[in-house]
């Protein structure tokens, strides 16, 4: 099997893709604690952070693809130990999630409790932000399917991201219905596929000399959402385009921005990723995305701490404390040999 050579551009977007996933969740969970006593003014500052930061999650999904669909081959036994590593992390966090769930619940350790929580795993009730792994096992189970596509030509990868993209994002965005189905092709393989053309993208004489316009595009579409949560929020509007989600042609769009002005320059963050912390962030990146909901439960839900009254100054120090916390529990749980391996 062909080996990849580590590319310092993808290193510097897992860096700022898990500390934009830290913010979503920050602005996410407070709203849903505190937002119903907070001032309009309050939930849209941490409902604007939240959504500014939806790239974040489709960036790490377009890395995957990127790297996955660069791999000569992937059988379905190599395969296998992806949605291995994925599923024990997944039974392992995700019962002791939900078991900390059902005991903020009813403040009691009993039968019902522990046989509850790991029935909620099965059934993919646990914490909500462990859905990406459950995603994950999804992608997993295709993976040599996918990967078997980067023998197409590449116009032909491009035509079927397009479609994917159209009807899960695309008409989704405006409210506009098609009887069409795609009972396997989600979003999320739209974004897999997409982080391997943009990739190749970089290549390509088409896209010299685009930046300036890329950055425009960009700059539009953030200033787009931060009206529509202004509209929404402050003002009570109901605005009928889905502008911050997944799905959003806008987190589309600025997804692939992202991705393309971060990579399209090779070596350019070879000096930072070489940096001995940022190496230890990206090598604990996993474990940050699965353990910093654990800190934000207990600040919220055991030191019962609200920040919202200090807006966006509130914010910024929490993600920071927050994407710490997470990184030096995992950079402990990794001591464990036990962990060490699927970390």
């Amino acid at each position: 099997m062909m080996v990849v050579k580590k590319d310092n551009n993808i290193e510097f977007l897992r860096f700022i893709a898990t500390v934009g996933v830290v913010f979503v969740h920050i602005g996410i969970c407070w709203i849903s604690s505190f937002g119903k006593t907070a001032s309009p003014l309050q939930n849209f500052q941490f409902s604007t952070i939240q959504h500014c930061m939806f790239w974040a999650v489709p960036v790490f999904m377009m890395i995957t693809g990127s790297l996955m669909m660069q791999k000569k081959e992937i059988t379905y036994h190599t395969a296998f130990k992806y949605f291995k590593r994925i599923a024990v992390l997944l039974i392992l966090f995700g019962t002791v999630f939900s078991w900390m769930e059902l005991y903020f619940k009813d403040h009691e350790i009993s039968s019902t409790l522990i046989w509850g929580g790991i029935l909620n795993v099965l059934e993919g009730n646990t914490w909500k932000h462990l859905w990406y792994l459950y995603m994950l096992l999804g992608i997993y189970l295709i993976l040599p399917v996918l990967n078997g596509m980067n023998k197409m030509p590449m116009k032909e990868i491009g035509l079927m991201t397009v479609v994917i993209l159209v009807f899960n994002s695309l008409l989704p965005t405006f409210q506009l219905e098609c009887g069409i189905a795609f009972p396997i092709a989600s979003i999320y393989v739209g974004y897999f596929l997409m982080g391997y053309l943009v990739l190749k993208t970089n290549d390509c004489s088409f896209m010299k000399g685009k930046t300036l316009i890329a950055l425009a595009i960009l700059l539009f579409t953030f200033i787009l959402l931060v009206g529509y949560r202004y509209l929404s929020i402050v003002k009570g509007e109901r605005i009928g385009v889905d502008c911050s989600s997944y799905v959003s042609a806008f987190t589309v769009l600025q997804s692939a921005i992202m991705f393309w002005l971060l990579t399209k320059k090779k070596g350019y963050f070879d000096k930072f990723c070489s940096m001995w912390l940022i190496r230890r962030f990206n090598r604990c990146s996993l474990g940050i995305y699965i353990i910093h909901m654990l800190w934000i439960n207990l600040i919220i839900k055991v030191f019962h701490i609200n920040i919202m009254p200090y807006g966006i100054w509130g914010i910024i120090p929490m993600g920071m404390m927050v994407f710490l916390l997470a990184w030096v529990t995992t950079e402990g749980m990794i001591r464990l040999p036990i962990l060490r391996r699927y970390l």
